[in-house]
């Protein structure tokens, strides 16, 4: 069997070559260009629906890139420009002197800083910056990832104060006050259960709450309580309180439970009391009183019943007399008439 030749293939000129160099160069450019197109419509689809601040920035710290302008300013406010150009001189000075630490050291900053937006208001921010690189591995810029969040801080701070009134009015309440856990666990004991007590709040939070209740009453205040905790409101229930001192006292209390947001979650419940142990001391004082002169008013009725009767039975018998003389042909011997004479 003859073996085949192998044609030697041809030799390709220069000219040929870089036609064809430049043919794959422009090919691999053109797919290059349309990757980055897609790439840079990815990250504005991705971008245009986030909440968040971007920003990218030269060397010379002009803006280069910036995703969801803030105070007031659009992109084209912002591009080609610096912090000077559309800040307040304070602001700008501020945030330049960041923001060329992040370039010169190559170290991120996260921050949160106020700026002052076109109508004048302070908005507040919450972010980073990072060092940007170039292919070579130079800082050649940075970028920012903030977010607005005045809002938020407003609604903490707003929600820091009604906290704190809260807190100062549970405290400071003449009324005894208490809070406690879905494990009966106290977590809050106001100035006026320490005076209704005796025990001070460190002695007492933490403790469970039938450490509060005496021996001879206590199974029968839980059990209130555990159907309080089950949705039954405290319109006003007794319950016997244990002092520090081992002595007792009667409060008059209602309730009420704090849920969490799905209205289902207990989270607490909180009570508010009343002494009313002198009260009740009173009522009985008054009760004992008044069975007192009840009795009275019924041995003086069967002492005024016999004394009408004894009075009666005289005039009867003085009727008698009198009939038994007038027999016997005599006058009367007893005055039995009564009335007024004319």
């Amino acid at each position: 069997m003859n073996a085949k030749k192998i044609k030697p293939r041809r030799s390709v000129s220069k000219r040929q070559a870089k036609k064809v160099i430049v043919g794959i160069g422009a090919s691999a450019g053109g797919r290059t260009e349309e990757a980055l197109r897609k790439s840079e419509e990815l990250f504005r689809s991705i971008t245009s629906n986030t909440p968040d601040h971007i920003l990218v920035q030269d060397l010379e710290l002009r803006y280069l890139l910036v995703v969801n302008s803030q105070l007031g300013l659009t992109e084209k406010d912002m591009i080609g420009k610096t912090d000077h150009d559309i800040l307040t001189k304070d602001d700008a000075d501020a945030i330049t002197k960041i923001k060329r630490r992040v370039i010169e050291t190559a170290t991120p900053a996260h921050l949160e800083a106020p700026f002052i937006d076109r109508e004048g208001n302070q908005q507040l921010f919450e972010g980073s910056y990072i060092p940007k690189h170039d292919a070579q591995g130079r800082v050649d810029g940075l970028i920012g990832y903030f977010r607005n969040v005045t809002q938020q801080k407003r609604a903490e701070e707003a929600l820091r104060q009604t906290k704190d009134y809260l807190d100062k009015l549970i405290q400071y309440a003449n009324a005894p006050i208490i809070v406690w856990d879905p494990k009966m666990r106290i977590t809050r004991f106001n100035g006026g259960f320490e005076k209704l007590t005796g025990w001070k709040e460190n002695e007492i939070l933490g403790e469970h709450l039938s450490r509060l209740f005496p021996d001879e009453s206590r199974d029968t205040s839980m059990e209130k309580i555990g159907r309080s905790h089950k949705g039954e409101h405290w319109e006003y229930v007794e319950i016997p309180i244990l002092c520090k001192d081992g002595g007792v006292k009667l409060a008059l209390w209602n309730s009420a439970n704090v849920y969490d947001e799905d209205g289902a979650t207990l989270l607490a419940t909180i009570a508010q009391g009343m002494d009313i142990t002198e009260r009740k001391r009173a009522e009985e004082e008054i009760q004992r009183h008044a069975e007192e002169l009840r009795k009275s008013n019924e041995e003086l009725e069967r002492f005024n019943r016999a004394m009408v009767d004894r009075e009666l039975r005289m005039i009867e018998l003085k009727k008698q007399v009198n009939e038994l003389y007038a027999k016997l042909g005599e006058p009367p011997r007893y005055e039995t008439d009564f009335e007024e004479k004319k």
